[in-house]
């Protein structure tokens, strides 16, 4: 069964097909509620005849990975009943290698010398501008993206969250004089909304339990002034950001580090799929969480943009069972989707809406292999502070809507516990009760992972790599000259060949350079005279 807002997509799309004038579709959907069906579902318009393509661009390097296993996903491929594939591409000539489309990121679209906007020229493409809020208005990748969607078919813009970070204005939007975003649908334009409360009402995210910790905090300011504050959640406003800094830098980190781990490693001895993230302010933090976890026997991984092949790395063994602690800033925000993830743990001192209501919504997800859905929760661990309590106010209303209150939920937590500094912390939890017994399988994932085009690409290149590597040690050859016949036979580079090509090189070297007949049959012969000693 479809969420509301896939459904009003799906409609949207069949209107297209029996001749509405929407060229442009706009979808807020709350974080978690899953908009990574949404492009699949768009590519029935290729089917149609509508279109020949899809581009996908996304803000991280991890979530261009996902969108291209979304489409592989058998999960999806079967609840939609396609057999559409797209690639991840990084401004490559020819980007979707005959497929039905790629995936690229914001950062690489801003980069590019015009290879995408050229393969824009001579097919029709539908644009999936995913998490668009990133793009600030007259901004650089603005500037970068407005000539694709000016030659695009189709526009589907996505986003959980219309605000930004920073407060500035997002691109392809309207305002009006107070400075609000004007989404409004027209005839050309479709608008489809799915709210935290849609979502809680067709029980399609989990119920969240906050666990805030109060703290004492002394520092010195900028002009060498000593500061401090008795309470974290009763500080002055203008005290408030420098007090969330300070505690997230002294010893109240590890304190509600280890109090997340204490709560994750018991819930986890009865859900043994649970799995906990950790959200730090910056890469020094971060290495310095890995550092301590290992020191108490913890094995955990970093993912952040210091490293994307790493980051990519560690995010798969996290989703498939390998790994139960991942540690990051915010590659893991937007799209990360691991519905096994139960536990997160906030040491990041950022404290914009749309970065916490991101954050949060990583355990959101309903996790179809453990338990009924009234037996699953998404719990949250963070310092105490007027703004995530504002937060917690916000979810606390918005859950009571569809719940009774459930007291036996308190027994999740401790009523009081140890300190941030010599105090004791109060502990805060939001009570979330059940919202039924329905199991909703939506998000369901396999631990075993489909081979995507990119994985299929480099483990084809490998194999000719590695027997051409062979045949040219046995056999005492060049392995340029072995490289540039094989260029030359099939007419370009393998770094710029399809699936199709590449398994025809694959074919060509195993009966070309055959390594049972190679020269001296595997016994390698020096170059050289050497004595012999008989």
């Amino acid at each position: 069964m479809k969420r509301k807002h896939q459904q009003e997509f799906e409609d949207t799309i069949t209107g297209i097909k029996n001749g509405s004038d929407i060229k442009t579709i706009i979808m807020r959907a709350v974080p978690g509620a899953g908009k990574s069906m949404i492009p699949m579902q768009a590519c029935e318009l290729i089917k149609a005849g509508l279109a020949d393509r899809l581009c996908w661009i996304v803000p991280r390097l991890t979530l261009q990975d996902q969108a291209e296993r979304n489409f592989v996903d058998p999960f999806f491929r079967e609840l939609l009943d396609h057999k559409f594939i797209i690639r991840s591409s990084t401004n490559d000539d020819n980007p979707a290698r005959g497929l039905d489309g790629f995936s690229t990121t914001y950062q690489a679209v801003g980069m590019d010398n015009n290879t995408v906007l050229f393969d824009f020229h001579r097919h029709r493409y539908i644009l999936v501008l995913d998490e668009f809020h990133h793009i600030e208005k007259d901004g650089i990748w603005h500037k970068s993206i407005q000539p694709l969607i000016d030659k695009s078919e189709y526009v589907i813009l996505m986003t959980g969250t219309m605000a930004r970070g920073d407060s500035k204005r997002i691109a392809f939007i309207d305002y009006d004089l107070t400075g609000m975003p004007i989404i409004e649908s027209t005839e050309k334009t479709a608008v489809i909304n799915y709210t935290r409360k849609d979502a809680l009402q067709e029980k399609a995210i989990l119920p969240l339990i906050f666990n805030l910790s109060d703290a004492k905090a002394a520092w010195i300011n900028k002009d060498g002034r000593h500061c401090q504050v008795a309470s974290l959640a009763t500080a002055r406003a203008d005290l408030t950001a420098q007090a969330i800094f300070t505690v997230l830098n002294s010893e109240f980190a590890e304190q509600l580090l280890n109090k997340s781990i204490n709560h994750w490693t018991n819930y986890k001895s009865k859900h043994p799929r649970s799995k906990i993230l950790i959200v730090t302010s910056d890469f020094k933090a971060a290495k310095k969480v890995i550092k301590y976890l290992s020191k108490y026997g913890y094995v955990s991984k970093i993912a952040t943009s210091h490293d994307g092949t790493a980051a990519i790395k560690a995010i798969h063994e996290f989703k498939n069972g390998k790994l139960d602690i991942l540690v990051g800033i915010a590659m893991f925000y937007e799209g990360f989707d691991c519905p096994q993830a139960t536990h997160v743990c906030c040491l990041t001192n950022i404290r914009s809406i749309p970065w916490i209501e991101q954050m949060v919504a990583r355990v959101v997800r309903i996790d179809s292999e453990a338990g009924p859905y009234s037996k699953q929760f998404g719990y949250i661990f963070a310092p105490d502070d007027k703004l995530l309590r504002e937060i917690v106010d916000y979810f606390k209303s918005e859950q009571m809507k569809y719940c009774p209150a459930n007291e036996s939920q308190m027994e999740l937590f401790e009523r009081e516990a140890g300190d941030g500094g010599g105090q004791r912390i109060q502990i805060r939890p939001l009570e979330s009760s059940m919202l039924g017994g329905r199991e909703i399988d939506l998000v369901q994932r396999k631990l075993f992972e489909e081979k995507t085009p990119t994985d299929l690409e480099d483990e084809l290149r490998k194999k000719i790599d590695d027997h051409v590597k062979s045949y040219a040690y046995w056999g005492r050859y060049r392995e340029s000259k072995l490289n540039h016949d094989i260029k030359g036979i099939f007419g370009r580079a393998r770094a710029l060949m399809d699936i199709r090509e590449l398994k025809a090189v694959w074919v060509w070297v195993q009966a070309n350079y055959d390594l049972k007949n190679v020269r001296g049959c595997k016994i390698r012969v020096p170059r050289k005279a050497v004595r012999w000693y008989g």
